[in-house]
């Protein structure tokens, strides 16, 4: 099953081999996925993904490393800002959180 995590406007990213992808366009059978990278690196990493699971990955490879940082950045964020939902923290103590990182 595909792991996803929020970006900051609070899209999906999904997480296939400690790379993060956006969603770049669907059909009725599947959804493709490029990399993050694309705009600044120019990255050609892309997947399809079926039924929840990644299914093809693109011929080309990333043209730069994984970054598990930044994965685990960002899910440390969704995690503090569904701790602050739950219990209704401040969203000042959330913001001087998220600066931290």
């Amino acid at each position: 099953m595909c792991e996803f995590v929020k970006s900051v406007k609070n899209q999906d990213l999904l997480i296939f081999k400690e790379y993060l992808y956006k969603l770049e366009r669907t059909t009725n059978e599947k959804t493709i996925w490029r990399c993050i990278e694309n705009n600044s690196k120019k990255c050609p990493g892309r997947v399809h993904v079926e039924k929840g699971e990644v299914t093809k990955e693109s011929k080309r490879e990333h043209n730069h490393r994984p970054d598990r940082s930044k994965i685990e950045a960002k899910q440390a964020i969704e995690n503090m800002k569904k701790i602050a939902k739950e219990t209704e923290l401040s969203s000042q103590i959330l913001h001087n959180s998220i600066v931290l990182i």
